[in-house]
């Protein structure tokens, strides 16, 4: 087995073991925990996800500062989303294919549960030669598994049960699966990519919920309501 499939075998069982922590979570959490945990999970999925991996490394669409480059990649590794390199690859490669064979998540071909549980979707590397040439991009994907383990497992051991859960782990989980639930299966479900209800904006924020805009002319921001375009145009990086 290589190191790239070892590492999506593990980033696969973190994220089931995440998903599941569910109910463990919101049976042990505190109010003042459901409340900072959707912050986290605002974070991790409209900041990192969205707004860095998607808008940034896939589509160039804001000019982050390179300590943002440095720190947001190397959480996304450890919140199993992946590098830029890997998702600036995988997001093209589905722009390019949208809903044919070739496109790594198309739900319509290859089945809900592929789409939500296969950590990480195949692509064509070719297409994020610009992230390549990063040298520290190229060693967070050669080095993915051990950053990612050692990431993981030193928030675990450092922060009580109740509060790893809040702080990371749901958080984690639940950015992936929202996403690749809602994004890439409900919103390519006809076969094609369309907008979706407002009504799920607290779940996939403005990214999300434009999906079919965005397939049609990617920008920062497609919807009024976008937090984190507000800051990244207010701190001068749009």
């Amino acid at each position: 087995m290589t190191r790239e499939q070892i590492t999506k075998h593990v980033a696969s069982i973190l994220f089931a073991v995440y998903v599941l922590l569910l109910p463990v979570w919101l049976y042990l959490a505190s109010w003042q925990q459901l409340l900072i945990g959707y912050a986290c999970y605002w974070f991790m999925a409209d900041m990192i996800q969205s707004k860095f991996h998607h808008h940034w490394a896939s589509h160039k669409l804001w000019n982050p500062p390179r300590w943002i480059q440095l720190i947001f990649s190397t959480i996304g590794v450890g919140a199993l989303i992946g590098t830029p390199i890997s998702w600036a690859a995988w997001h093209r490669t589905h722009h390019t294919y949208s809903d044919t064979e070739k496109d790594p998540h198309a739900p319509t071909l290859k089945g809900t549960w592929y789409v939500i549980f296969a950590q990480y979707h195949t692509a064509q590397l070719k297409r994020a030669v610009d992230r390549l040439r990063d040298p520290y991009f190229r060693w967070l994907s050669k080095n993915e598994i051990y950053v990612m383990l050692l990431i993981n497992v030193v928030l675990f051991m450092i922060l009580d049960f109740s509060w790893f859960m809040t702080l990371w782990a749901i958080p984690v989980g639940y950015t992936i699966f929202n996403t690749n639930y809602i994004v890439n299966v409900i919103a390519h479900k006809t076969g094609r990519a369309k907008d979706i209800s407002p009504l799920f904006w607290p779940l996939v924020f403005a990214d999300g919920i434009t999906h079919g805009s965005h397939h049609d002319k990617p920008k920062l921001s497609h919807y009024k309501y976008d937090p984190s375009s507000w800051l990244i145009d207010k701190l001068g990086w749009a």
